[in-house]
């Protein structure tokens, strides 16, 4: 009689384990980058040493260039000037305004400016209208010329020597100067400064200094006519 034996499967689940096999291969320099590496290397030092003991000169290669693109100047207008530039005067002045506000503190609202200026005078004779009712020979020779007093032009400001020396503003000067395109123009202190030299000039002997060149200067042409004498009269 056989005996049948049952195999049963065991309630035990089987452990598995996993196996990583990494087929890559450390990464080895190429020889071939290797040598191009070293060999741009030696270029450089190579062209560097070329350059420092300047066999090859490649100045102009590496050199700048202006271009002037301006356009040509245009003649307007030429003019004759009849006006003899007899004498001229240099001023200085300081100009300090400061503007206040009553209501409000000055660091609030209001501004000070001190602007040094630097300008000439010229004094001028004007030799234009000079003809014969103007130019007389008296009895005993004496050459009489008639001339009209000296005039004085408009200061003209030197911008190189001009300049603000100081400027304080307010916060509120501050904020609303920038919607304003210009809030520091210099314009209102140039002119300024132009009229308080004009009156200074009025003010000199500019004038009676370029009385006196013109007069020097009509005698000498007088004498240079043959003329002994030669007055010369301002009216």
């Amino acid at each position: 009689m056989a005996t049948m034996t049952e195999e049963r499967p065991s309630s035990a689940a089987p452990t598995e384990v996993v196996v990583r096999v990494d087929n890559r291969q450390r990464r080895r320099p190429s020889l071939v980058g290797l040598v191009a590496v070293l060999g741009l290397i030696g270029v450089v030092v190579v062209v560097g040493f070329v350059l420092a003991s300047g066999w090859l000169n490649l100045g102009d290669l590496f050199s700048s260039r202006t271009t002037d693109r301006s356009a040509p100047v245009i003649l307007h207008q030429l003019r004759d000037r009849s006006s003899l530039t007899a004498a001229s005067g240099t001023f200085t002045v300081t100009v300090d305004v400061e503007k206040d506000v009553s209501v409000l503190p000055q660091f609030l609202a209001g501004s000070r400016s001190i602007y040094s200026g630097y300008g000439t005078v010229n004094a001028t004779v004007d030799l234009g209208a000079l003809d014969t009712r103007h130019v007389a020979q008296t009895p005993d020779g004496t050459l009489v010329v008639t001339l009209p007093h000296a005039r004085l032009e408009s200061a003209v400001l030197d911008p190189k020597h001009s300049h603000v020396m100081n400027r304080d503003r307010g916060l509120l000067d501050r904020i609303g100067g920038a919607f304003v395109d210009s809030p520091t123009s210099e314009r209102a202190l140039e002119q300024m400064a132009v009229q308080k030299m004009n009156v200074a000039a009025k003010r000199s002997a500019l004038a009676t200094r370029a009385e006196r060149s013109t007069t020097t200067m009509v005698e000498r042409l007088g004498a240079s006519a043959g003329f002994s004498h030669t007055r010369v009269r301002f009216v």
